[in-house]
């Protein structure tokens, strides 16, 4: 059977301070931006030998909710323990739906799934008693939220409830101890790994996300970076960041202004900034793509040209646990060592 593994090199934040983690698709050119996951199989690992944890298709709780097909990328959150990495919760991207099924299962093997997993004697195992072993697909209604702030003006709201979410690109941690999961064809689905809580953030709009950066500086507004299938994005958040008070993030993706690269330029274009009440949301209502946007791009940009955008806020954190995923025609195994 033809097999092809991969080393996920996941970040777990750490006191709250920032987490930009190289997280992103497998094999695909998003690399660029977003830092190379998939490596040779020969790359350093524990003392320990890698250890299978869950199949495709197997029960991830007690209620028999299946890991999805196919894992498209793979993050960690630290959950705070009296004995510190022993405790951690993942966060999976399911980007491929199951073919050799009907219609209800397939639309029930995408979305992502958060686990629970604890380090007991050096080892890694998966916790599936856990309440955090959840499953979020298309059978799954999330709600999606957004507001904009005009001077002298009511906040102006969007909150509704949205179908489930479909194929998931790609997921990066944020350092309040949540995780951005951006969709192939739309939302970025914001969730928290201990509450369950899941929000599509309507201000980040939709770009059909395929690699994410966040970046979370004390006392700065956060930075997202969306790598789109043809555009570069930026979201910068109305609040700032709060290192020392993670839950006051909590909302901090509600407001913010969208931006788009013009590669050609080298510069930002705003895509909110001038915007008020009806006319913001209908421009983040429909997915952003040409012609409304700035020339796209044919192929994936080059790293320096993405670090030249970012500027001063290309800062990265060294993972501190790893997972490896082995991909096979029935779909893909967690590895834990």
């Amino acid at each position: 059977m033809d097999r092809r593994k991969f080393l996920f090199q996941s970040t777990a934040t750490v006191g709250g301070l920032l987490a930009s983690p190289r997280l992103g698709l497998l094999a695909v050119a998003a690399g660029a931006m977003a830092g190379t996951l998939a490596q040779d199989s020969d790359s350093p690992r524990s003392e320990n030998p890698p250890r299978p944890l869950l199949r495709s298709g197997e029960p991830i709780n007690s209620r028999g909710h299946p890991l999805g097909h196919g894992i498209a990328a793979l993050t960690t959150v630290s959950v705070p323990t009296a004995a510190p990495g022993t405790r951690i919760f993942a966060v999976v991207a399911h980007g491929q739906a199951r073919t050799d099924c009907n219609e209800r299962i397939a639309r029930r093997s995408v979305g992502f799934s958060t686990l629970e997993f604890t380090r007991e004697n050096g080892r890694w195992q998966h916790e599936v008693a856990s309440v955090h072993n959840r499953r979020w697909d298309l059978e799954t209604p999330i709600p999606i939220e957004g507001a904009r702030l005009v001077a002298d003006q009511a906040a102006y709201r969007v909150q509704e409830m949205q179908p489930g979410t479909g194929c998931v690109n790609t997921v990066a941690a944020t350092p309040w101890q949540t995780v951005l999961c951006g969709e192939r064809d739309g939302w970025v689905v914001e969730v928290n790994p201990l509450s369950g809580h899941a929000v599509k953030r309507f201000s980040l709009g939709r770009v059909g996300a395929r690699s994410i950066e966040l970046v979370a500086k004390p006392g700065m507004p956060v930075a997202v970076y969306l790598l789109g299938d043809s555009h570069y994005f930026k979201f910068v958040s109305h609040q700032r960041f709060e290192a020392r008070q993670i839950q006051v993030n909590s909302s901090i993706l509600l407001i913010g202004e969208l931006s788009v690269a013009d590669l050609a330029a080298g510069q930002w274009v705003a895509l909110t900034a001038d915007l008020k009440d009806e006319a913001w949301a209908a421009q983040l209502r429909e997915p952003l793509c040409a012609p409304n946007l700035p020339a796209p791009f044919s192929e994936s940009p080059a790293s320096e040209l993405l670090a030249r955008l970012r500027g001063a806020d290309a800062a990265w954190k060294v993972p501190d646990s790893s997972f490896f995923v082995e991909q096979d025609e029935a779909g893909s195994i967690i590895f834990g060592t």
